[in-house]
């Protein structure tokens, strides 16, 4: 007797990957807190398979460009800030936040093409985002309260993950792992929702209880999908409006690490003061940190394809569509590879 045709072949489809050709997706990337950025300290960062430096200019502003000074190549991490230039310890090439070189130590006029790669830059609730591209496709993703509002408490997680940042960030249109990996238990009438995509966006919306665990009930879960490598979550926790945001960089091909914001209403907080909204947000993130070393366990050793995908997982499949639509790029490449390569 046969087999069924295909019994001995796996059914998989591959998916897009990070640093395919050298190329990522453009969207906005965490770098580094902003609490690291004081007025003289300049943070070294891997990057899109590259080193990225981030720094304030002489407004204060956070920016973010490639690390390799034109000149030859000195990696600016071990620069000085100076008056809010960037100064190469090798030969003394200064560098604006625009990533033009302004002058030089021996009093030449720098050549027109010494300069770094600059990212577009925001700094927001406390983390600095550069953009993979000349110019932003979106903006970096706001909570739909007022700033005044909240507080909000920003962190880099001490894990590294090896896998694209999509890879996690799948987690968000397949809820029905939430309850296996993660173990809270669904409210009974709920159904996974359908979730709508744009161009560089997906969201879905719960307006009802939708599961619960040792946290409480959570309710009105309202989730968006921003690029291949954020999701911001807000819903209601005890009767608490909360927020939290996930943004993952990509260092490299299959490496990536993440950041987290986390917010609250203050007035949900009956004490409304600043100790009060802290031990809430200390809460959130003990949270997050548990889901997150739950990931991990999974991601060590994940070979992440499409493959056989039941009828729960059609949220799941729009995702994967969605990923390989998204545009990718990286015009910073032959300034943060280091090596003089396009």
């Amino acid at each position: 007797m046969n087999a069924a045709p295909g019994i001995h072949a796996r059914p998989a489809r591959a998916l897009p990957a990070e640093g395919d050709n050298g190329l990522y997706s453009q969207t906005w990337y965490p770098v580094c807190l902003g609490e690291e950025l004081t007025a003289d300290t300049i943070v070294g960062r891997e990057f899109l398979g590259g080193r990225v430096i981030a720094f304030r200019d002489a407004h204060g502003e956070a920016c973010v460009t490639s690390a390799f000074c034109a000149h030859l190549g000195v990696d600016l991490q071990c620069a000085a800030l100076v008056d809010g230039l960037v100064r190469c310890p090798y030969h003394h090439f200064y560098y604006d936040g625009r990533g033009k070189a302004v002058k030089i130590g021996n009093g030449e006029t720098p050549p027109q093409a010494a300069r770094l790669y600059r990212y577009p830059t925001v700094e927001k609730y406390g983390v600095v985002f550069a953009f993979n591209g000349d110019e932003p496709l979106f903006d970096v993703p706001s909570f739909s309260l007022p700033d005044d509002q909240i507080a909000y408490h920003a962190f880099k997680t001490p894990m590294h993950f090896t896998v694209d940042p999509w890879v996690i960030i799948s987690q968000t249109p397949d809820l029905n792992h939430t309850q296996f990996l993660h173990g809270p238990e669904f409210a009974p009438q709920f159904e996974i929702p359908e979730m709508q995509f744009t161009d560089y966006s997906g969201h879905y919306s719960v307006d009802e209880d939708l599961y619960f665990d040792a946290s409480g009930v959570f309710k009105e879960l309202h989730a968006n999908v921003y690029g291949t490598n954020i999701v911001q979550l807000e819903t209601i926790i005890n009767n608490m409006w909360t927020g939290g945001t996930a943004s993952l960089v990509a260092l490299g091909p299959n490496s990536c690490e993440a950041y987290g914001i986390n917010a609250v209403k203050k007035a949900d907080v009956p004490e409304q003061t600043p100790e009060a909204y802290q031990q809430v947000l200390d809460g959130l993130k003990a949270m997050n940190m548990q889901v997150m070393s739950e990931d991990q366990s999974v991601y060590q050793n994940i070979r992440f394809v499409q493959g056989t995908l039941l009828e729960v997982d059609r949220e799941l499949a729009r995702y994967f569509d969605y990923l390989r639509r998204y545009p990718r790029a990286n015009p910073g490449r032959e300034f943060i590879n280091g090596d003089g390569k396009p």
